[in-house]
């Protein structure tokens, strides 16, 4: 007897139910697994009515989904090596502590909330585990000493205040004086300064640097001019309006200022927020230490990706 089989049945594409996503060493990723890790974006995903939007909004989503599952793999296998184990009391007592300092009534108050993000509490669980494992392992594993001078804190504060344009500015006048021609004038110069001399004619009879704008600078910031003379235009005790500074001798020339106007940022002051910052910029340190450390394990370990992104079906069902 023959039976007849629909070929409807027979050009049909196979659905992949499951599968592996990737190897890392010993240990493998499942599709399920890479596929858990979207659900939180699930509705977002499923509700974009362009196909072809939706569909390259999941590829991207799961590369990146993908590529958090092996850096995660990757750092349970340093901790087997390293014998660092993260236990159900260990996880407990950080989700009573995580219950209690965001004054929830309950456990089961917090898995409602979960719920409404679309965040399965085993996933977050999961999460939550990982997180321990990795603070194990920057502590036991990770060189984490940082050290950050006052320096390097001052330019992280400066970098701040220039990406939002609240930088102090000064505006002064500028005698500029060439190296080999003050020599010269050093004495003559000494003697208008202690005389104070009005500095119209002082600018007249030494010079400055930009004709055009008669030694006038409106553009002067932390960092314009050399360490020594930043401390006095914008250290604790900065020079006041129509105060006279100088002379500097730089590499350059010689320089004598006059403070015409000052802008304050408007945000806090360095010497306020210095060890908040210190705090931030040790903590981004120590991040980017941390991201160097997971790609040297990828060259430690063999990671083989399998499947790029499964079927989007797999996920909007």
């Amino acid at each position: 007897m023959f039976y007849l089989i629909p070929l409807l049945l027979l050009s049909q594409k196979p659905v992949l139910l499951e599968g592996v996503s990737a190897v890392v060493g010993k240990k493998i990723v499942l599709v399920s697994e890479v596929t858990e890790k979207l659900t939180i974006q699930k509705t977002q995903i499923c509700g974009i009515a362009d196909s072809t939007q939706r569909l390259a909004t999941f590829e991207n989503l799961w590369k990146a989904a993908l590529q958090d599952e092996i850096n995660s793999v990757l750092m349970e296998i340093e901790a087997q090596n390293h014998n660092i184990y993260i236990g159900p009391e260990q996880i407990d007592r950080t989700i009573r502590m995580i219950v209690k300092q965001n004054r929830y009534d309950s456990l089961e108050q917090l898995k409602a909330l979960l719920k409404e993000k679309n965040y399965p509490y085993l996933l977050w669980r999961k999460d939550i585990k990982r997180q321990l494992l990795v603070t194990e392992l920057v502590s036991n594993v990770v060189t984490t000493r940082i050290s950050v001078d006052d320096e390097a804190v001052k330019s992280f504060y400066l970098q701040k205040l220039r990406a939002v344009n609240a930088e102090e500015k000064v505006t002064l006048q500028e005698i500029f004086i060439k190296p080999e021609a003050y020599k010269k004038v050093k004495a003559s110069l000494e003697k208008d300064l202690k005389d104070k001399t009005d500095f119209d004619l002082l600018i007249k009879k030494y010079g400055v640097r930009f004709k055009s704008t008669d030694g006038l600078r409106t553009d002067t910031t932390p960092g314009t001019y050399p360490p020594a003379i930043d401390r006095v235009l914008f250290g604790k005790k900065p020079a006041k309006k129509n105060e006279i500074i100088g002379p500097f001798v730089t590499e350059d020339g010689v320089l004598v200022l006059r403070i015409m106007e000052r802008t304050e940022s408007g945000f806090e002051k360095f010497e306020v927020v210095k060890d908040k910052l210190k705090k931030e910029l040790e903590a981004r340190m120590r991040q980017k230490k941390m991201a160097e450390w997971v790609k040297s394990l990828r060259t430690k370990h063999l990671v083989d990706i399998r499947i790029t992104a499964p079927p989007i079906s797999l996920l909007c069902k």
